[in-house]
C-alpha cells in the first residue's frame, strides 16, 4: 500500500472504483461538503494525488485478478462484436427471413447478439408475431478495437456511429380463417431491417 495515506484517502479510492462517481465517492468516504460542485472539485484534487492514484492502480490490479478481467479478454469480446456476421444469426432471401436455432449458435456468435424480443398481437382472424433481433453495436466496437491496436486514432475515425442493427420479423400464424397469400403479403410488408 502506498505510503502516507490516510484512512479517507484510502475509502475514497475504493469508493471511486465502485462507479467512478467523483463527488459521490468523495461523500461515501465521509468527507462533509455542501454540494456536489465542492465535492467534485475536491475529489479531481484527491485524484490528482500521486499517492491516491497509485493505491487506485493497485485496486484496480487486485480486481482484475479476482474477475479475471484482462485486457485480452476485453479486446476478445469487442472483435466477437466488432466481426460478427448477421447471416450467422439468421438467413434471408427475397420473401422470407428465419433466425437460426440459437442452440447451434457458437458464443461468438451469441456474445454480439444485444436482444432478442418476441410480442404477438391477436386479430379476428389471425395471431400477428413480431420477432425482434437486435446486435450489439458494429461499428463503436471497429472503433475502439482500431483506437486500441493503432490501426486509427480515436480522432480519425468518424464521430458518428451507428447504434446498432435492429430487425424485425413479422410472422402471421392463422389462428381461424384467412387465406395463406394474405399471409404471405404480410409478411414481406412487415419485414424490415434498419441500421
Amino acid at each position: 500500500m502506498p505510503p502516507r495515506l490516510t484512512e479517507k484517502h484510502k475509502r475514497f479510492a475504493e469508493e471511486f472504483l465502485v462507479d467512478l462517481d467523483q463527488g459521490a465517492a468523495y461523500r461515501r468516504a465521509g468527507y462533509k461538503v455542501k454540494n456536489d460542485a465542492t465535492a467534485r472539485a475536491n475529489a479531481s484534487r484527491l485524484l490528482t494525488n500521486a499517492n491516491v492514484q497509485a493505491y487506485i492502480q493497485e485496486l484496480r490490479e487486485q480486481q482484475k485478478e479476482r474477475t479475471l478481467i484482462t485486457a485480452d479478454r476485453v479486446l476478445q469480446e469487442l472483435a466477437r462484436i466488432g466481426f460478427a456476421n448477421i447471416t450467422d444469426v439468421l438467413s434471408f432471401n427475397g420473401s422470407s427471413v428465419t433466425i437460426k436455432d440459437s442452440g447451434g449458435l457458437e458464443p461468438d456468435v451469441t456474445s454480439a447478439i444485444a436482444e432478442v424480443s418476441m410480442t404477438e398481437t391477436e386479430t379476428e382472424f389471425s395471431t400477428r408475431r413480431v420477432i425482434k433481433l437486435k446486435m450489439h453495436n458494429k461499428l463503436e466496437a471497429l472503433k475502439l478495437l482500431a483506437v486500441h491496436t493503432g490501426v486509427s486514432q480515436p480522432k480519425a475515425i468518424e464521430e458518428e456511429v451507428s447504434t446498432g442493427i435492429e430487425l424485425q420479423l413479422v410472422t402471421p400464424e392463422m389462428v381461424r380463417g384467412g387465406s395463406e397469400s394474405e399471409d404471405d403479403d404480410r409478411t414481406d410488408e412487415g419485414s424490415e431491417a434498419s441500421a
